[in-house]
């Protein structure tokens, strides 16, 4: 997981892979407080379905929370992303 942040726009970034690992997942939810203070929240989030590689794009710390957590939870159970 990449995060990128624009300090003077308000704007921060999450580039998130296929799978979420545990420090992954620890960071942002120690840093959740920090990150809660840009305007702009977004995230490019990367899917592989059958092969193929898809870029979604979302708004907003809900989202890429429940998007996280769902994806730390499908590589801890060896699931295939869907």
């Amino acid at each position: 997981m990449v995060v990128k942040s624009e300090d003077s726009s308000g704007l921060v970034i999450f580039y998130l892979p296929e799978r979420i690992t545990d420090r992954q997942l620890e960071w942002v939810y120690q840093n959740e407080m920090i990150l809660s203070k840009y305007s702009v929240i977004g995230a490019y989030n990367l899917q592989k379905i059958s092969d193929e590689v898809k870029w979604e794009n979302f708004y907003g710390m809900d989202k890429i929370k429940k998007e996280i957590n769902r994806k730390y939870l499908v590589g801890k159970s060896g699931l295939k992303n869907k």
